[in-house]
């Protein structure tokens, strides 16, 4: 694998470019694992990046490439019939299953649409594409919920939504989070800690197969709550569910709490959050592997710019038999773009093998009076080995009332940014940032740290897919 990916090189592993390994999705990816009811597919939207199911009970899943050789799953188990990825509606404290009512689906929007009335909300789910700013393409699925209050009395209603995540044949697929690193534990952030997005891999080890989960931008609700949770766990829940740290997820599965509010008589709400198709860049040649994730795109809202303020996420590997030493990153950035965090940022020692190391900047665009794409890049360096940079950019639409541009060409090159320096400490295995953001965050510690690649993650990521295949899966009853 090592190998394989070094001949990559500078490239943009985007799941859109043909580069799927599993081939075509497969009827039964799940060792026979079965819902306890026959399911069926009433609506097969989305479009030729993104596949939508949705069933008449208004189940859904999803899935990447529809129709192509690099087709691959996003969550279970597409493109069978959907049935493990339930939505629980809170009403004055009771939680009732949203696909155990009696729901009518529909296609609309080139997706899909399902309606239930549960204790006198109406509730409408819709499952569309949407075009994703990390991409730049409609990969992703815009999930959203409108409660209506069609009674006579003020309500108290919100939403949960669990997606059984599922990278092409991996049930058991592990997260990456900006400011944590990667996650194969069960995990909760609350309020101002719930990440913007986070990414979801077929293995730590590969980015040929990637997803996203995204809870902030346009059109899109920030959560109260998100959990990383076991499936088989948290599927018996129907809203409160207590992660614990040291649990792993085996079959992977995140929550996503809307936290019940009041409704007058016929007033409504609606909540969404996004999934679908994720993308990184990445030089993995030599033993200096280096990853870049942030958006391509960002959109208008009124005004505004979103997402913005937005994550810039680099990833540093050893892919090499011998130790990284002195190893630094350093953002470079264009003048329509800025960041407060300490740059650049010293890493410090990698041993050969050892967890990958993430570092999170929080990066804010200015207002532009003309549409322009911009590039921002991040450079890091180490004794003994040659520099690597990788670079991405990020098209910024023209604001309704802005007076100038800090830069006059439609496209803008980085400078570096020093604003700040932070150093990183190991201690027990968890590195720390000393001075703050930008956040520089380990691998799991043991076997999940082997650096197996641009994105580390290794032996343990790797045998908790192929136990899950194997076996665990089955669990679905």
């Amino acid at each position: 694998m090592r190998r394989s990916m070094a001949l990559l090189a500078v490239t943009t592993l985007t799941a859109l470019t043909g580069i799927g390994l599993a081939g075509p999705a497969t009827a039964d990816p799940g060792g026979g694992k079965a819902p306890s009811a026959p399911h069926r597919v009433a609506v097969s939207g989305g479009n030729s990046l993104l596949g939508i199911n949705t069933g008449s009970d208004g189940f859904f899943n999803l899935g990447a490439n529809p129709g192509s050789s690099n087709a691959y799953r996003l969550s279970f188990a597409w493109p069978s019939s959907p049935w493990s990825s339930p939505t629980t509606i809170r009403v004055d404290g009771v939680n009732t299953r949203f696909q155990g009512a009696s729901v009518v689906t529909s296609a609309v929007g080139g997706g899909s649409q399902s309606v239930a009335t549960i204790n006198g909300i109406q509730v409408t789910q819709r499952v569309t594409p949407m075009v994703s700013p990390t991409t730049g393409r409609a990969n992703t699925a815009l999930i959203s919920y409108t409660l209506k209050n069609v009674s006579t009395t003020t309500k108290s209603v919100g939403a949960r939504a669990l997606m059984d995540t599922m990278i092409g044949n991996n049930d058991g697929a592990p997260f990456r989070v900006p400011g944590v690193g990667p996650v194969t534990n069960e995990n909760t952030w609350s309020g101002a800690a719930v990440p913007s997005s986070f990414t979801v891999f077929r293995n730590l080890a590969s980015t040929d197969q990637v997803g996203e989960a995204r809870f902030s931008g346009a059109g899109l609700t920030r959560p109260n709550v998100v959990k990383s949770a076991s499936w088989s766990s948290a599927v018996d829940s129907t809203w409160d569910y207590t992660t614990s740290t040291s649990r792993q997820m085996g079959d992977t599965s995140f929550l996503v709490y809307f936290n019940p509010t009041s409704l007058a008589p016929g007033a409504s709400r609606t909540v969404a959050y996004a999934y679908g198709v994720g993308d990184a860049t990445a030089n993995t040649q030599g033993a200096l592997n280096v990853g870049l994730t942030g958006p391509t795109q960002l959109s208008l809202q009124g005004s505004n710019y979103t997402p913005n303020p937005f994550d810039v996420v680099g990833t540093i590997a050893n892919a090499g038999s011998t130790t990284l030493s002195n190893v630094r990153v350093t953002l470079s950035l264009p003048p329509e773009l800025t960041s407060s965090s300490p740059n650049p940022v010293t890493v410090g020692t990698i041993a050969s093998g050892a967890a990958d190391r993430q570092v999170t900047w929080n990066v804010t665009a200015a207002p532009q009076a003309a549409a322009r794409t911009v590039t921002y890049s991040i450079t890091v360096t180490a004794d003994g080995v040659a520099p690597k940079t990788v670079t991405r950019t990020v098209a910024l639409p023209a604001v309704p009332g802005a007076t100038q541009s800090p830069s006059s060409s439609p496209t803008s090159s980085p400078t570096s940014s020093t604003t700040a320096t932070s150093t990183s400490t190991t201690t027990g295995g968890v590195t720390s940032t000393v001075t703050g953001p930008p956040v520089v965050t380990d691998g799991p510690s043991g076997d999940n740290g082997s650096a197996l690649g641009l994105l580390g993650g290794g032996a343990a990521a790797l045998a908790l897919g192929a136990a899950y295949v194997a076996g665990r899966l089955r669990r679905r009853d």
